[in-house]
């Protein structure tokens, strides 16, 4: 309630405001001034959220590259063409059977598992934004590994990294893109994340295509070092989590950035 009552000098019971009982935010039924700044709770997504999430989704998009790139070279990987190109620094292939080649695929998961687990420490340890910059080694290094194998087990080891790449990003970056959104639209920004897993998947498939024949898988399999730079490249320019900040009582960064993100200084219901 926001009203008490108190006693009038002529002893008559009168109702007045009593603001140590209004809610807080809340006034006496007073109008809004109409030069008040817009209230952030009633924001919808703008511009600089949007690029945010965007630069921050390069992470899920390369879980989703990850997850179809040995699906369409799997022939040429397993089986050599004696007529095709050769490099005489690499194998043209890496004859193996299909429990090897299934070993090699299935990795990925074991790896993604792993990534998964870390992946909460890393976001309190580093920040969203910082976890995922320093996530962006698996994703470099595993691609490495595969463009350059030896050895079907180089393969399997290159698959493995990728996958705790992996397993971090699809934790990580649901989570920030939760974090920056309007209360209202959380639910409409997180669709960033979906979109890119599927984007990455159609990207790989793609250049699997271009890439079917002879030596050329390495590329296919490579191109994720190319994701991987593009990221780390470009992350700094996404913001930090404000949640995180405020966390961390760098509470100033943290209302900065909610201001940018809401394009209004009245962030205080946040």
């Amino acid at each position: 309630m926001s009203r008490a009552m108190a006693l009038a000098p002529n002893g008559e019971s009168t109702i007045e405001e009593s603001p140590l009982l209004l809610a807080p935010g809340l006034d006496s039924g007073s109008p809004r001034s109409p030069d008040a700044a817009p209230r952030s709770l009633d924001a919808s997504i703008t511009w600089a959220c949007l690029a945010s999430g965007a630069l921050m989704c390069l992470a899920p998009l390369q879980y989703g590259y990850h997850i179809a790139e040995l699906n369409t070279p799997k022939g040429i990987i397993t089986t050599c063409d004696k007529d095709a190109a050769h490099w005489a620094s690499l194998p043209l292939c890496l004859p193996m059977n299909d429990a090897m080649f299934s070993l090699a695929t299935s990795m990925f998961a074991v790896g993604g598992l792993l990534g998964s687990l870390s992946a909460g420490w890393m976001a309190e340890r580093w920040g969203r934004r910082g976890a995922l910059a320093y996530n962006s080694t698996s994703f470099a290094l595993g691609p490495l590994l595969m463009a350059f194998a030896m050895s079907p087990a180089m393969l399997v080891v290159g698959r493995f990294v990728s996958g705790i790449g992996s397993g971090v990003a699809v934790v990580i970056a649901p989570l920030y893109l939760s974090e920056i959104a309007p209360v209202n639209y959380r639910g409409t920004l997180n669709l960033l994340n979906q979109l890119s897993i599927v984007l990455g998947i159609l990207v790989t498939l793609v250049i699997g295509m271009l890439a079917n024949e002879g030596p050329y898988w390495r590329l296919s399999v490579g191109f994720g070092l190319v994701l991987a730079c593009l990221h780390l490249s470009v992350i700094a320019f996404a913001v930090e989590s404000p949640r995180y900040l405020w966390s961390r009582n760098r509470r100033a960064e943290a209302t900065r950035i909610l201001r940018k993100l809401r394009q209004t200084a009245n962030v205080d219901d946040e």
